[in-house]
């Protein structure tokens, strides 16, 4: 196709859009409630996974040493915990924190700990793991690690909230998936509808000795344009919306210490996906659609030839 063509093909597409309205709007506004959709399950999992992350840092494996251990042992074993591959944080408890800690924590006075001629507590060193996945792989690797008196952890607490993860994950991806074949599949019918009602202008095109390619690339062009329209106001209803539910919802997520994800740490990927996404669908479509009804009218032609 030579470049005074496309460029011609371009412009009726995008004026194509602005002819016909109704149709253009129609188009726009379901592709646009259908991205709305996918927007909010994702803001929805993400906030969930978020959730899971936090409760999972709170979920430690804390390693004990011996009450003699000395510092050079305390070092070794520093360095040998932060060197395992699973590890998001370790946060070294000395002696002299532990009892500090227990002394704040407790209703003893001053004086009864003041009795005590050493200090019982040993140094412990509190660990978060990178992947729940690998809880066990990892616990096991530190339980082969020199100079360990004790370990305490919730393997089971662990495990459920990876399932908890896992669920959530998948079944947002499910609908995400879900309403993205809706989109094409209601974007492509809706396009068709549109093709239908120009099937004269599209018989003159043919007649002409226009190529299919020809005939496609306007209705591509529209239907790009409408499945960027939509991604741009699709995402701005979506952004509209986290702000007012997070206003809404503040005092309750202040109460159970939550904070909900910042929009903007998310928001170009997901213009960019909502642009790319309706641009593929809207073109997509419209190529299926207008395949579909040229392919038909051949066989019209055949039969009537017949």
């Amino acid at each position: 196709m030579k470049g005074a063509n496309l460029s011609y093909l371009t412009k009726e597409g995008l004026r194509n859009v602005k002819v016909n309205k109704l149709m253009s709007i129609a188009s726009i506004s379901v592709l646009m409630f259908c991205m709305i959709i996918v927007g909010l399950a994702f803001i929805v999992l993400t906030n969930m996974q978020s959730i899971a992350d936090s409760i999972g840092d709170k979920n430690v494996i804390i390693v004990y040493m011996p009450v003699e251990a000395t510092q050079e042992q305390i070092d070794a074993l520093d360095k040998d915990i932060r060197a395992l591959s699973n590890i998001k944080s370790v946060v070294s408890v000395s002696k002299e924190e532990a009892l500090q800690q227990q002394k704040e924590q407790s209703d003893y006075s001053e004086e009864l700990w003041a009795g005590l001629d050493e200090n019982p507590f040993p140094q412990s060193f509190q660990i978060t793991v990178e992947n729940l996945e690998k809880f066990n792989e990892t616990l096991e690797q530190i339980k082969k690690l020199d100079n360990i008196d004790a370990i305490r952890e919730n393997r089971e607490f662990a495990e459920q909230l990876y399932s908890i993860r896992t669920t959530i994950y998948y079944i947002s991806l499910g609908i995400i998936a879900a309403f993205l074949l809706m989109s094409l599949f209601i974007i492509s019918n809706t396009i068709r509808i549109t093709i239908f009602s120009r099937r004269l202008e599209i018989s003159i095109m043919k007649s002409v000795g226009a190529t299919r390619s020809f005939i496609r690339w306007p209705f591509m062009i529209e239907g790009m344009v409408i499945g960027m329209i939509s991604g741009i106001l699709g995402f701005l209803i979506v952004w509209g919306a986290y702000v007012l539910a997070d206003r809404a919802l503040a005092d309750m997520l202040n109460r159970i210490h939550f904070s909900p994800v910042d929009f903007f740490s998310f928001a170009w990927n997901m213009l960019g996906s909502f642009l790319a996404g309706g641009m593929v669908i809207g073109g997509l479509g419209s190529f299926l659609s207008v395949g579909r009804y040229l392919k038909e009218q051949s066989y019209d032609v055949i039969e009537e030839q017949i």
